[in-house]
């Protein structure tokens, strides 16, 4: 069974589970060869560094390193929701159809990354393997289920009454 179509359910199978934990193992391993790493800050597609910078360790083992990162000030908040701003018009004058298409592929990248994901979220908050790929499960499953509701309410697109008979 491919990765990406293993989902853990109350009704798994013991070798669906252990599938689970081959594909998580292999995760976990690529994950811990990339801890410690120094990440940019990045405002509007712009990476930023040079900045004072701040550490974080995993909850569970305070000596693993999970990155270091770039510390940001309230000039970078401004400029990042200024970047919000400036970019709104530009999604919400694309068509309901390929809002939609773009979470719907938002959610299949992250169904394809899950593993990876929840291993991340692993070192950096200290979930269990069943927590971790749960809540990155069900980030995708909302996604899917916002795009769904979009798309059976013709975009919340309601015509609206007249006066003529």
């Amino acid at each position: 069974m491919a990765a990406t179509d293993l989902k853990i359910t109350y009704t798994s199978t013991p070798e669906q589970i252990e599938a689970m934990h081959s594909y998580f193992d292999d995760a976990i391993s690529e994950v811990r060869g990339e801890l410690g790493r120094t990440y940019p800050l990045i405002i509007d597609g712009e990476e930023i560094t040079g900045r004072e910078t701040f550490d974080v360790h995993a909850p569970a083992d305070r000596r693993t390193l999970v990155g270091v990162f770039q510390k940001g000030t309230a000039d970078d908040v401004e400029r990042a929701v200024a970047a919000a701003k400036a970019a709104f018009p530009a999604w919400s004058g694309r068509p309901w159809q390929e809002r939609v298409a773009l979470v719907r592929k938002a959610a299949d990248l992250i169904r394809e990354r899950k593993y990876r994901l929840s291993a991340i979220l692993i070192f950096e908050t200290g979930k269990s393997r069943t927590e971790a790929i749960g809540e990155i499960e069900e980030g995708a499953d909302l996604l899917s289920e916002y795009a769904d509701q979009v798309e059976k309410a013709n975009g919340f697109v309601v015509p609206m009454g007249t006066v003529d008979p």
